[in-house]
């Protein structure tokens, strides 16, 4: 379970809503599982430890892992979150996906900075009334 234990409602609402949205895009050529809210749909394994990323992106017709996608909120961006799940997907082999509001970037560059293990790819969305909108 997240650091974050309750995110507030609103916020809860346009997180499950941007992972529906990511399994959209990605489901184009690949196969999506998503986790949101509390749903755990889909675990991974590192080591020991089970975790449950919000997007987990296959190999279309396999089982062979090529992203793991982590979508946080105001709320959910600081170091606390970061090393408990940035940091421990980073420790896959696969490319790991940071998707937050744009007014936190300059936090998750701080924050990745701080910690130098977690390699990622940082996109922001945007929510305005039916859409959303990712940007790299």
């Amino acid at each position: 379970m997240s650091p974050i234990l309750t995110r507030p409602v609103r916020e809860q609402l346009e997180h499950d809503r941007v992972i529906r949205e990511l399994q959209a895009k990605y489901k184009r050529k690949t196969d999506v599982i998503i986790n949101p809210g509390n749903e755990q749909n889909q675990s991974i394994s590192i080591g020991d430890l089970v975790v449950y990323p919000d997007v987990l992106v296959f190999a279309e017709g396999t089982k062979r892992l090529l992203i793991t996608v982590e979508v946080e909120t105001v709320e959910s961006v600081n170091p606390i979150e970061a090393r408990a799940e940035w940091g421990t997907f980073s420790k896959l082999k696969v490319p790991m996906h940071l998707y937050v509001p744009p007014d936190c970037v300059e936090t998750v560059k701080r924050i990745c900075d701080e910690y130098q293990n977690i390699d990622s790819e940082h996109w922001t969305y945007t929510t305005t009334y039916d859409q959303v909108r990712f940007t790299l």
